[in-house]
């Protein structure tokens, strides 16, 4: 006669304080390499991510093109409560924008200048 050893009991989770986004988040799930596992992962990391490369879109073109697409995916998922840190995704956008505008100018400016229209500017 074998005897099967009684199934751990498992808590109905955990609950952590989240210190940068000051909210609790609930990890709900054991899983089989014996971790915690959140049940659905925050996209904050979008607001975040959009910030920093609009600030370097002032440098390099794709990453403020990056930054603009970060920003409305990370303000869209903020508006439906799955991710928080607003101002990043609103300054990211900005920085974003005035990053494309820059670069544009600076096309058109070396447009001009190669077509020989300087003494317009």
């Amino acid at each position: 006669m074998s005897v099967t050893p009684p199934e751990p009991e498992r808590s109905n989770g955990a609950v952590f304080f989240d210190a940068l986004t000051s909210r609790t988040k609930r990890y709900d799930s054991w899983n089989d390499s014996h971790e915690w596992q959140r049940s659905g992962l925050p996209k904050t990391w979008m607001n975040a991510t959009s910030a920093m490369l609009g600030f370097f879109g002032l440098v390099v073109l794709p990453l403020a093109i990056a930054a603009v697409v970060l920003g409305h995916l990370g303000l869209r998922a903020e508006g439906r409560g799955e991710a928080s840190w607003r101002p990043f995704g609103v300054a990211g956008l900005v920085l974003g924008y005035v990053s494309l505008a820059l670069w544009g100018g600076f096309v058109l400016l070396a447009m001009g200048d190669a077509a020989g229209w300087t003494d317009l500017v």
